[in-house]
């Protein structure tokens, strides 16, 4: 893994100027996907320094998915209600397991050329996704791994973008 970094003096009451800084840095990182991390208004000549912290990943499917295989299917978000979305669909070789103790099948999806892996966890109940994420408090996923099986499965997964921001202002300041 190859993480790059910086450390720059700025200026803070010139917000503006500090933002768009940042946030270029940012978006050379990553690409141009992540652009605007950090806005004008969060800063101030109060602001003393700014921890910003992206992670982009991209890789490829060890076992791509072809663009034909892609179809309209039902998603639902939340148990009983459902969307029309794109799937990604392929026949392929697996690994996988029904946990028990997590009443989920678990499937794996490797990223070419990377030691990555892209894990899929999916309630057996449609509507048995806040029971998922109660049994997943203080569970040992390393428990998953030894229960893994290749075998051969019909995949269909959403085609979907992870995005996730948390501010550290409370967590640095204890």
């Amino acid at each position: 893994t190859k993480f790059k970094s910086g450390v720059e003096s700025l200026n803070f009451a010139e917000a503006e100027k500090s933002a768009a800084t940042i946030n270029r840095f940012v978006s050379d990182q990553t690409n141009g996907k992540i652009k605007d991390i950090i806005q004008s208004n969060e800063l101030s000549r109060e602001t003393r320094s700014v921890l910003v912290n992206a992670i982009y990943f991209k890789a490829n499917w060890e076992d791509p998915f072809s663009s034909s295989g892609t179809r309209k299917l039902d998603f639902y978000n939340s148990g009983t209600d459902k969307v029309s979305v794109d799937f990604m669909s392929m026949e392929n070789t697996f690994n996988y397991a029904n946990v028990k103790d997590l009443d989920a099948q678990v499937l794996e999806v490797k990223y070419a050329d990377s030691s990555a892996t892209f894990g899929i966890v999916l309630p057996n109940e449609r509507t048995g996704l806040a029971t998922l994420e109660t049994r997943f408090k203080n569970y040992d996923f390393t428990k998953i791994t030894d229960k893994l099986w290749s075998t051969l499965v019909n995949l269909h997964i959403p085609k979907f973008q992870i995005e996730y921001e948390i501010t550290l202002n409370d967590v640095l300041k204890n």
